[in-house]
């Protein structure tokens, strides 16, 4: 197992257990649940069932969006 699925199985069970992992500098990951809804195929517009379920989200921290913001305005 390399570092980066270490991290992965390591945010995966805190998430589980707590909701939300807050890593400094970087940004949140954390849980939410969405309900179900109806949904359609945007090229037949037939509709779909979407059943509910628990997804994970990742938002970026202030100084990180700074950071990549920053460097691409350098190109």
């Amino acid at each position: 197992m390399n570092c980066v699925e270490s991290i992965i199985d390591e945010v995966s069970l805190c998430i589980k257990k707590e909701k939300e992992v807050k890593i400094p500098l970087f940004g949140v990951f954390f849980s939410r649940h969405k309900k179900a809804r109806v949904g359609r195929n945007p090229k037949t517009m037939q509709e779909a069932k979407i059943s509910e379920r628990d997804v994970v989200s990742f938002r970026v921290s202030r100084i990180m969006k700074d950071q990549i913001n920053s460097a691409l305005n350098k190109k």
